[in-house]
């Protein structure tokens, strides 16, 4: 695994960087998505996930999006 994608695994961990935010709460889904956004990103592949309302999907993607551009 890439150092980028191990970061994004770690950012979105139980007590990774999100976690000292107030109301953050560990979503197993929410690491995945933004482990599989991080790929894709790395990859330079398309991504499409579904998923339902109050996984996190939004920080999912816009994290890996942010920390690697």
């Amino acid at each position: 695994m890439a150092e980028f994608i191990r970061e994004i695994e770690n950012i979105f961990s139980e007590d990774g960087a999100l976690s000292s935010l107030k109301g953050f709460e560990y979503r197993k889904p929410q690491q995945e998505m933004a482990v599989m956004a991080a790929e894709s990103l790395e990859n330079n592949s398309h991504l499409i996930v579904e998923g339902p309302t109050g996984i996190g999907k939004s920080l999912a993607y816009l994290v890996p999006s942010i920390i690697l551009h």
